[in-house]
């Protein structure tokens, strides 16, 4: 993506990388965004004398954490994903307001804050990281814990022991 010409005007990626499974998405170039570049939702351009940004096109609310590359054993982009901006691009694009983690066992030990619901696989865990989160959810019924999880005050979210680590 980074190195396809802005001229295009959209592009169609049909992964991540080798080791991470995305799905297909599109990218649009946005000449006027001034977004900083999350490699995610927002793509810097690689081709000279190219100013803007390509952004991610996703019409769910649910964003797969592959987008960002990150799946159980790649989280290096796990801080960018739970960051992502709410709005980006020249055109004010409202970007999805949950992430989804694919089953499988992460090693990341750093505490996260988001603004964003957190939805798991069933067969997910989180060791040694820690999410403050305004609310979770888990696709399945889990049988073991997730992660450990801090919730905003005032929050009416109803945690479940089973979902918190217990070592």
């Amino acid at each position: 993506l980074k190195d396809a010409n802005p001229s295009l005007g959209s592009v169609t990626v049909v992964g991540y990388d080798a080791d991470v499974m995305a799905p297909a998405r599109v990218y649009v170039w946005d000449a006027d965004s001034t977004d900083t570049p999350d490699d995610g939702i927002v793509v810097a351009s690689s081709v000279d004398g190219a100013v803007g940004n390509w952004i991610l096109l996703w019409d769910s609310p649910t964003l797969p954490a592959t987008i960002y590359g990150v799946a159980p054993g790649h989280e290096a982009n796990l801080s960018a994903l739970v960051s992502y901006a709410s709005v980006v691009g020249s055109f004010g694009l409202a970007t999805p307001p949950c992430v989804f983690f694919p089953a499988g066992t992460y090693t990341s030990n750093t505490s996260f804050s988001t603004s964003k619901t957190l939805v798991f696989d069933k067969s997910v865990k989180f060791t040694r990281a820690t999410f403050s989160c305004p609310s979770v959810e888990v696709i399945g019924k889990n049988t073991s814990y997730i992660a450990d999880f801090t919730f905003p005050s005032g929050n009416s979210f109803e945690a479940h022991s089973s979902w918190f680590r217990t070592n």
